[in-house]
């Protein structure tokens, strides 16, 4: 994209994945795919380290161009006896501007 206009009183919706990738013993996570750790599922949080459920629309102000959104990402235990294992995890992102 170029020469856009920074997107003053605009809202950024970010929506990660679908409620159906929802960790089944945890909904605020993201399940794993089979082959991979078991007991634990991906969360994803806000600036403020707060989880953002999958599915679930996440609203924040817009920001100017050059200004970045944080999120972090970390493995969660769902339910006790984690399992080890590798895993490659996709989350698809979609951000609306309100």
């Amino acid at each position: 994209m170029s020469e856009c206009k920074d997107p003053i009183g605009l809202v950024a919706q970010f929506t990660f994945g679908a409620t159906s990738d929802a960790d089944p013993l945890a909904n605020d996570l993201f399940r794993m795919f089979s082959g991979g750790p078991t007991h634990v599922g991906l969360e994803i949080a806000n600036e403020a380290k707060r989880t953002i459920r999958p599915g679930r629309p996440y609203q924040a102000n817009a920001l100017a161009t050059g200004e970045n959104f944080e999120f972090y990402v970390r493995l969660r235990e769902s339910v006790p006896n984690v399992g080890g294992g590798a895993f490659v995890r996709p989350v698809t992102i979609r951000v609306d501007f309100l």
